[in-house]
């Protein structure tokens, strides 16, 4: 059947808002586009950074043909709203167009519709889901090159703020023993089915109710502004000679957090696409 396509522009930082909004007047799906029409698949927790780096966006919802659009109108009084219709699709499928497989080192990421070629590679399977992290952004790309090159073998892991668990479910197929927290249910629930889905057991906490010390590597994929706020507790968990990588860092704030760590001893920064990986060990 067709489906009701309602869009409209609105500042970078409100799109977050308006994709909540078309939501909770029943859109059954939401997609936001820059001004290229580029969708944004795999957006950052909480504050959607990628969206308020945007000067404008257009938040998309798909609508069912009863839908009574008069709630969508009253949520974006003064802005032009552009409804429309669009063919039918396999909307909940309509990702594999997008999805890709990825290899970083001895680690693979594919979606689960996808065979990798041969067998040199530990392969981590994970589709997109209910929270943040599979592979494609560039914060998570850099932890997963980054843990793929450290010796995970018997290793305690930290993965703090894990979304969708990406980081521990690839350090734990690395041999290591990973504990995943988070503060959102949500990605609890979604990182224990992917513990699942690739066969392997994690410990899954939320921040108030985990061993918080002698981890051998602490990664944590988040804000800037939560790695500077959880700097005392992250340093803390990591044991002397650890190591640690911190992501979800845009260039200009690098020395903001760099000062929260003084325990940490940073390496070279490594980059993409402007984000930053800081990483290094304590002493």
């Amino acid at each position: 059947m067709p489906w009701i396509r309602v869009s409209v522009a609105v500042p970078g930082s409100e799109g977050e808002a308006a994709g909540a909004w078309l939501e909770t007047v029943g859109a059954v799906a939401v997609t936001w586009c820059d001004a290229g029409e580029a969708p944004v698949f795999e957006p950052l927790p909480d504050a959607l950074p990628d969206l308020a780096a945007w000067p404008h966006v257009r938040a998309v919802g798909l609508f069912g043909l009863d839908a009574d659009l008069g709630g969508v109108r009253s949520g974006f009084r003064g802005r032009e709203v552009g409804i429309d219709f669009v063919g039918d699709e396999d909307w909940k499928g309509n990702w594999r167009r997008y999805a890709e497989m990825r290899r970083f080192g001895r680690l693979t990421v594919t979606p689960s519709h996808l065979e990798p070629p041969g067998t040199d590679s530990t392969v981590l399977r994970l589709d997109p889901g209910g929270a943040f992290g599979t592979g494609a952004h560039p914060t998570t790309r850099l932890c997963l090159a980054w843990l793929a090159g450290q010796p995970l073998a018997g290793c305690a892991v930290l993965d703090y703020g894990c979304g969708s668990g990406i980081l521990a479910i690839a350090a734990a197929l690395l041999g290591a023993r990973a504990t995943a927290v988070d503060h959102d249910a949500q990605a609890l629930d979604v990182t224990r089915r992917n513990a699942l889905a690739n066969g392997i057991t994690l410990e899954v906490r939320p921040p108030g109710d985990f061993a918080a010390r002698g981890y051998d590597v602490v990664v944590a994929n988040i804000l800037a502004g939560t790695l500077v706020a959880e700097a005392v507790r992250l340093q803390e968990a990591l044991r002397p000679g650890g190591r640690v990588a911190l992501a979800g860092i845009l260039e200009h704030q690098v020395d903001a957090v760099v000062a929260a760590y003084p325990a940490i001893a940073f390496d070279t920064p490594r980059a993409m696409a402007g984000w930053v990986l800081l990483h290094g060990g304590r002493g």
